[in-house]
């Protein structure tokens, strides 16, 4: 089984959490958006965005670092990761100051769901 039957469950768990993101800190993720490197080039940041239509556009299936390896990938991710929710008995984590929400079947699995509140930049400290 893939991860998109988990799909439903991520987006859930990202909207609530951002629903109660300060407007402040929305605002700082959508000026990267706008103003950081891009990894959609072709995709034009709307001043009409929600963080629902964000997120319905921008949810990743990615296979590649483990959520365990891009924590660790640097002392600002580790030190920032915040576990706000579970799926199937595995925390999905939001890595305050950059915007990155990520979730595994385990935590060494290559598979992975992902969402940046910065897409289509790269979120700040790629």
């Amino acid at each position: 089984m893939g991860l998109k039957p988990y799909i439903p469950k991520f987006k859930a768990i990202v909207l609530a959490h951002l629903q109660k993101m300060r407007n402040e800190e929305w605002a700082y993720f959508r000026g990267c958006a706008r103003d950081l490197p891009a990894v959609a080039v072709d995709y034009a940041v709307e001043s009409t965005e929600t963080r629902e239509s964000v997120l319905n556009g921008a949810v990743s299936l990615d296979s590649g670092p483990s959520v365990e390896e891009t924590i660790n990938a640097s002392q600002r991710f580790s030190a920032n990761a915040t576990r706000i929710g579970e799926i199937d008995g595995q925390p999905l984590y939001y890595i305050n100051g950059t915007g990155i929400y990520l979730w595994g079947p385990t935590p060494q699995s290559p598979a992975t769901i992902s969402f940046w509140a910065t897409f289509p930049a790269y979120p700040p400290g790629w």
